[in-house]
């Protein structure tokens, strides 16, 4: 949705740019020909709207929020894939379960932030929906590929890890 506030803030600014007084375009003269004022005014009226709006929704903040936001949850994306790596080539238990917590910490950081933006106008059901797709068939890639790596290394590593660290934890 960074990006989607990115594009929002490029041409709120260029429209303001393009219809400022002091523009080359506002002082073409096809704006002298019949109907073109109203046309001039119609546009330059428009664009003052979209700066406003643009100033309240705080549109340059949530960009970089939300695309703050994405480089950490890509973080814990990464994070949990070196976890993975570690636990097929046989991290000690203390190291996975460390690094675990981490994760997880770091997770709720992130979700808390998340919570924290508040309403957000480009966030829209069918956004959230294809979202939520990606995220299954993202999944559901993974869950196909583990068992290819989980014989890479060490022949059932996954099992193993999850055993040690279930009879650790009782």
């Amino acid at each position: 949705m960074g990006r989607r506030w990115q594009v929002w803030g490029t041409i709120s600014a260029l429209l303001a740019a393009l219809t400022s007084s002091t523009s080359a375009i506002a002082g073409w003269t096809l704006w002298e020909q019949p109907g073109a004022k109203q046309a001039w005014a119609v546009i330059a009226g428009l664009a003052a709207l979209i700066a406003i709006v643009n100033g309240v929704l705080e549109v340059t903040r949530r960009a970089k929020d939300r695309e703050a936001l994405r480089s950490s949850f890509r973080t814990i994306v990464f994070d949990a894939e070196d976890l993975l790596d570690s636990l097929l080539h046989g991290i000690e238990l203390r190291d996975a379960r460390t690094a675990y917590e981490t994760l997880k910490r770091n997770h709720q950081e992130c979700v808390d932030r998340l919570e924290g933006l508040g309403w957000d106008p480009v966030e829209t059901n069918g956004l959230q929906k294809t979202l939520r797709e990606d995220v299954r068939l993202f999944l559901l890639q993974e869950q196909r590929e583990l068992p290819a790596k989980a014989t890479v290394g060490s022949e059932d590593a996954m099992s193993s890890a999850s055993r040690s660290y279930d009879e650790s934890s009782q």
